[in-house]
């Protein structure tokens, strides 16, 4: 949410001065080139995009929905939502982790007891990156052209 607020701030401040274009400013950047200023909000926009693909659609879905059974604060609902769209996924599309943590963890009651330990040793211990991913399609994008 921070990230997102950060770049709406910078397509609003287009202007010399503003903390977020300091570098463009000292590089020569021309705030009066509509060209320049259209290419910066293209380049915004596809990173704010890349931030709900990534923040807001896939980690809101499993297994990182299932997180939610770390939090004691959170209702039974959610749990039981979140359960629910975890087992509702075809076999064939849920990611490895979630597969072996259903095969560990098949009920929601044991989901609500082993697996919450499970997930809190994850998140505590697990760096979830998609670096090597977007490293490789980067690689794949720049062989192809």
């Amino acid at each position: 949410a921070n990230a997102s607020e950060k770049l709406l701030g910078l397509m609003e401040h287009w202007s010399p001065g503003e903390a977020g274009w300091t570098v463009f400013e000292l590089m020569g950047g021309s705030f009066d080139d509509e060209s320049t200023r259209m290419w910066a909000r293209a380049q915004i926009l596809q990173l704010m995009c890349g931030f709900g693909d990534t923040f807001e659609l896939r980690y809101s879905r499993p297994p990182f929905s299932l997180f939610v059974f770390m939090d004691d604060q959170a209702s039974r609902d959610d749990k039981v939502a979140a359960f629910k769209s975890a087992t509702d996924m075809h076999p064939h599309c849920r990611p490895l982790f979630l597969r072996k943590l259903l095969r560990l963890c098949p009920t929601f009651e044991s989901m609500s007891v082993r697996g919450s330990h499970v997930l809190r040793a994850v998140n505590e211990s697990a760096t979830i990156s998609v670096d090597f991913s977007e490293r490789s399609h980067a690689q794949l994008r720049q062989d192809m052209s």
